[in-house]
């Protein structure tokens, strides 16, 4: 509740932020009215690690203690 009230009493300062959209843009269009060509820039790889969970649970599975693994099921006589 406090952030929402301090969000709700201070003022926005827009020159804190930056346009980068504009910023490109603007880029864009000196490059097309100086005549040269506008070409796609290429996208950025993602910053985050994608992580496999099957594997990590895995591994987590294959380096725990014996005592701290669970417990394989056993069968049942008689169950199909």
């Amino acid at each position: 509740m406090k952030l929402i009230e301090q969000a709700a009493t201070d003022e926005f300062h827009p020159e804190k932020f930056k346009d980068n959209v504009r910023e490109r843009m603007m880029e864009q269009i000196e490059r097309k009215v100086e005549g040269k060509q506008i070409t796609e820039e290429p996208e950025e790889a993602p910053k985050t690690k994608v992580l496999d969970l099957m594997q990590a649970l895995k591994q987590s599975l294959e380096t725990a203690p014996a005592a701290e693994r669970p417990a394989k099921r056993r069968k049942v006589a008689g169950k199909r």
